[in-house]
């Protein structure tokens, strides 16, 4: 009669564990998934007209807007670059968020408020020197 029922107490402490880790699954991936929503509307708006004639940079409030959603989005990486690279700005974060999201040096520039891509490979130059230094 013993064995019986010690079957039945790691057969439901096992059920438990498997909710448990269900349910810490489930959080995490609906987490990932508020974090990809929040990206890809940030996305929409860089990314919202077509043309290139139509294209404008972002307005000073919409590049905050930005800003704090990539940073919320991206706040351990960040971390991480400040911790390697303790001469990293805020902009030069921005940027190497940006960078990684597979962002083109035109869109990368309408995001910094800038129409000419020129400024992209001048930051990516200064973000070179200050790695080497």
């Amino acid at each position: 009669m013993q064995f019986p029922f010690i079957y039945l107490i790691v057969f439901c402490l096992l059920v438990i564990l498997f909710l448990v880790w269900y349910i810490q699954r489930t959080k995490q991936r609906k987490k990932f998934l508020e974090q990809e929503h929040k990206y890809d509307q940030a996305l929409l708006e860089v990314h919202a007209t077509k043309n290139k004639q139509d294209l404008r940079i972002l307005l000073e409030n919409e590049q905050k807007k930005l800003r704090s959603t990539i940073m919320e989005i991206y706040k351990d990486y960040i971390e991480y670059l400040h911790q390697t690279y303790p001469k990293y700005t805020e902009d030069d974060c921005l940027f190497s968020c940006l960078s990684i999201c597979g962002l083109d040096d035109f869109t990368i520039a309408l995001c910094f408020g800038n129409v000419n891509k020129q400024i992209v490979a001048q930051r990516r130059h200064r973000i070179k020197l200050k790695v080497a230094n």
